[in-house]
């Protein structure tokens, strides 16, 4: 859904358009069928981004409690000059 609003074309005939039409998307699946998945899918789903060249992360989804891992992962990609 998130892609969606960043990078939907306009006039696309479905009444959704996003807010930068020419934007590449670099979806990475990190969830099961039943959108469950460790947090460790999650970092590692930042990391692979920031390996692949990507300037700006966005994860929609949210944990409970800190970890470390999304910590280290996100400092990671700080670290590279990636917008998370």
């Amino acid at each position: 859904f998130t892609a969606g609003i960043a990078g939907a074309s306009g006039n696309n005939g479905i009444g959704v358009a996003g807010i930068s039409w020419g934007a590449r998307l670099m979806p990475i699946k990190i969830l099961d069928q039943d959108g469950r998945g460790p947090v460790s899918a999650f970092s590692q789903g930042i990391r692979r981004a920031v390996d692949d060249q990507a300037q700006i992360v966005n994860v929609s989804a949210g944990i409970p409690v800190p970890s470390q891992a999304m910590e280290a992962a996100v400092t990671y990609a700080l670290g590279k000059g990636v917008i998370v």
